[in-house]
């Protein structure tokens, strides 16, 4: 089969990640596999998966990238095309603009919408798009439940599944060494984004009293965000200022998650964040606050440390020091990982939906 997976850019997180995995996946049990984006293999340079044909519309914006891709889905005629969130909107008119009934087409959704910062517009693609689709994946429990309540769209046409990760990849890329960082000997680590959903101050204010008890300890910040510059900003008045440091996005953040003593997220919202499993897989201890994606993954707190609040930073530093003190056992954390989100897992379970 010929499967083709679309997205607005190729960067270092969330849905791009996923999306990788599953093409690596696919092209292993011999499948071809196109990956199409607006620009130019992402600000990062990622390291995509051999024999992974990448195509780029031109370094276009999503908004007009329409016609370009209904070229290229007449070129490769693709069987499935893959694609999610709001780039399910320009998936769905390339492919009826093309007047082909046999292209089918796979979304998924990987956030709330409600915590979108563009949410009307999202809103509106959620509802009038996503039905339009062939099949819908959902990466959680709640995002199902929130296509159900919010959208009516159910089971069999909405699946969960959750996000895939490349274990051997993973393992590979974590003892490469990155030349050009100097790493401190004790650090803790955030992967992500610097967007407001993302609660870096109040991370910074929680690593603040981590600093004072630990002040051999560093915060490695790795990610881009259009709040960088706030934030470096706000670190500036921080007493803790010279141990946080921000290294940017990061093409191999597996080299640097491997040697952290914990990683930390203090979002207000994920649906399913990869990231907790990437660091378990590594037998990072994770601490977190209580989102639904947090809570999904780490079971409640039976595989990680999650407080209750989204805003009480004294929490947040006993829960570091506890996890600090008191890591979860690497073993099994990893035993966890293989048995539930090993990449051929999730590629059979994939296939299942979108050939039923």
């Amino acid at each position: 089969m010929i499967f083709l997976f679309f997205t607005a850019s190729v960067n270092i997180g969330g849905i791009e990640r996923v999306f990788l995995s599953y093409a690596a996946g696919l092209m292993s049990q011999g499948h071809s596999v196109h990956y199409v984006s607006c620009r130019e293999k992402g600000e990062l340079g990622l390291d995509l998966p051999d024999n992974l044909q990448f195509h780029n519309l031109g370094n276009v914006r999503l908004r007009y990238s329409v016609f370009k891709l209904r070229r290229l889905l007449l070129e490769i005629k693709p069987n499935i095309i893959i694609t999610g969130n709001d780039s399910t909107l320009v998936a769905y008119l390339s492919k009826i603009l093309t007047f082909k009934r046999d292209f089918r087409i796979v979304t998924s959704q990987h956030s709330y919408y409600k915590n979108n910062e563009t949410l009307f517009y999202t809103k509106y693609i959620l509802k009038y798009f996503f039905p339009r689709c062939n099949k819908v994946i959902a990466v959680s429990n709640g995002i199902a439940d929130m296509l159900a309540n919010d959208f009516n769209m159910r089971e069999p046409f909405v699946k969960v599944i959750n996000n895939p990760i490349d274990i051997q990849k993973i393992d590979k890329d974590s003892f490469k060494k990155v030349s050009d960082v100097q790493l401190p000997e004790n650090y803790v680590t955030f992967i992500g984004r610097m967007t407001p959903v993302k609660n870096l101050y109040f991370l910074i204010d929680s690593f603040e009293l981590f600093w004072v008890r630990h002040c051999d300890y560093f915060l490695l910040m790795i990610g881009e965000g259009y709040q960088r510059n706030e934030l470096e900003e706000y670190l500036s008045r921080k007493k803790c200022a010279n141990n946080v440091l921000f290294i940017g996005a990061q093409e191999n953040p597996y080299s640097f998650l491997n040697d952290a003593k914990l990683l930390l997220l203090t979002s207000y919202s994920e649906a399913y964040p990869t990231v907790l499993i990437e660091a378990m897989s590594l037998g990072v201890t994770c601490v977190c606050t209580p989102t639904l994606g947090a809570k999904d993954i780490l079971e409640e707190g039976k595989y990680g440390y999650i407080i209750n609040t989204f805003d009480d930073k004294m929490e947040y530093f006993q829960a570091m020091e506890s996890a600090l003190s008191n890591p979860l056992e690497k073993k099994m954390l990893r035993n966890l990982v293989e048995q539930k989100y090993s990449l051929d897992k999730k590629i059979n379970d994939f296939l299942n939906f979108v050939n039923s």
